[in-house]
């Protein structure tokens, strides 16, 4: 090492000591394998229970959601069983770091990758739940392809921002003179300080972050849209019946006003006028550059978009679209108070302590990286919400039972037989 990186290494390089007491380092290790073990777990569970799921069933299309979910899943259990691993190791060594210094680069910068990764992924869901609740049209056309770039956009866009701002650490923010310091002193801290810091939030936290909450924003406003669509047609359908009650009107006009029975397509053809009318799927699949017959008129184009769709909402599935939106709402929900709780007070402590040049605590850091790692075992609690994820794990519930009476049932066949 030259003398030069020796004189200008910085005294907040020593290294850290988390606790003089040993039991506290015990402690706090022992809670955070614990957190280490059922998040690899729980997230590895889930994959293996949706994937069996999906291939036993031959789901494509349904479902399209849990696509992000096993993938945020897959960014979860490498967070637990091999990043917090090394984090038990540095608080059972008092903050000491006993690898190359390579080692601690690659270990800063995978998590970093790794929690931006998890943030985006929330980002997306969230996404996804708003057009499920909020435009039902769009999202039912959706393809599964959809909901992989979605996956590959949210690990490319933190993989290219961590590796930019790294790169641009090394260029011009002098990051190879810090790692210096850090194997000198035998530490893995940081290796951005001051405004590089915030910088790196705002993309790696903040923008999912506003993305999470202005979407969670926009699905409370569809229940209250829904809320007053359906008071709405509640009052004229009271008036409606009350009026008929005095015009006296046909059974059949009476059942077409209650239920809201919209036009249905009929051909123009004489041949065919004698045929079942085409459904929504059936009309849908028509191939649009196949040749018709000359003597079959136009058909009247019924597709409508989500704004008319939304304008124009008849009132029998008010309470399903309500019930949809309530559904994406609970799943939000859990995610943004998982989301709330574990990363925006560290993602203000870290602004407060960079923008301030406070002096970070060991204790107060430590805390605030275990809420960080707690909300990948939270994410599998919040999968739960929705219903494709609750029939998978009660499916592989049931087979575990029949299973197991089988091997009961056959053992005492055994038994008997010998």
């Amino acid at each position: 090492m030259s003398q030069n990186n020796t004189t200008n290494c910085n005294v907040d390089l020593e290294r850290p000591h988390i606790s003089q007491n040993s039991l506290v380092l015990v402690a706090i290790g022992s809670i955070l394998g614990v957190i280490s073990v059922l998040t690899f777990v729980a997230n590895v569970s889930f994959i293996a229970v949706v994937c069996l799921y999906r291939r036993k069933y031959k789901i494509r299309e349904r479902n399209k959601s849990q696509i992000l979910m096993m993938s945020l899943a897959t960014s979860d259990a490498i967070i637990g069983g091999f990043m917090m691993p090394q984090v038990v190791h540095i608080i059972l060594n008092n903050g000491e770091w006993n690898y190359r210094i390579e080692s601690c680069l690659a270990f800063l910068f995978m998590d970093k990758l790794l929690s931006a990764v998890s943030l985006y992924h929330v980002a997306f869901m969230a996404f996804d739940r708003y057009l499920a609740a909020s435009k039902p049209i769009i999202y039912h056309r959706l393809k599964t392809t959809t909901m992989i770039y979605f996956a590959v956009t949210a690990w490319s866009v933190p993989l290219i921002t961590s590796i930019g701002i790294l790169s641009m650490g090394f260029l011009h923010f002098n990051v190879q003179e810090r790692l210096v310091c850090m194997d000198m002193a035998n530490t893995c801290t940081n290796y951005l300080t001051g405004f590089r810091v915030l910088v790196e939030q705002v993309f790696q936290l903040w923008i999912p972050v506003v993305m999470l909450y202005t979407l969670y924003l926009l699905i409370v406003r569809q229940i209250y849209w829904l809320d007053q669509q359906f008071l709405k047609k509640f009052r004229v359908l009271d008036f409606t019946k009350a009026d008929r009650s005095n015009n006296a009107p046909s059974a059949k006009a009476e059942l077409a006003d209650e239920i809201g029975v919209e036009e249905v397509r009929v051909s123009c053809n004489p041949e065919v006028l004698g045929e079942k009318p085409k459904t929504d799927a059936e009309f849908e699949s028509i191939d649009d550059d196949e040749v018709a017959p000359k003597n079959v008129c136009k058909e009247k184009e019924t597709r409508r978009s989500d704004e008319s769709y939304n304008s124009e909402v008849s009132f029998p599935t008010l309470p399903r679209r309500k019930q949809s939106s309530v559904k994406a709402y609970s799943t939000i929900g859990c995610i943004v108070l998982a989301f709330t709780i574990a990363w925006v007070p560290f993602g203000i402590y870290y602004f407060i302590v960079f923008s301030m040049n406070i002096e970070m605590q060991p204790m107060v850091y430590i805390s605030f990286s275990i809420l960080n790692y707690a909300n990948s075992l939270f994410n599998p609690i919040c999968y739960c919400f929705t219903m494709s994820v609750r029939e998978a794990y009660r499916d592989a519930l049931r087979c575990s039972r029949q299973r197991q009476f089988i091997f009961v049932t056959s053992g005492v066949y055994e038994v008997s037989q010998g």
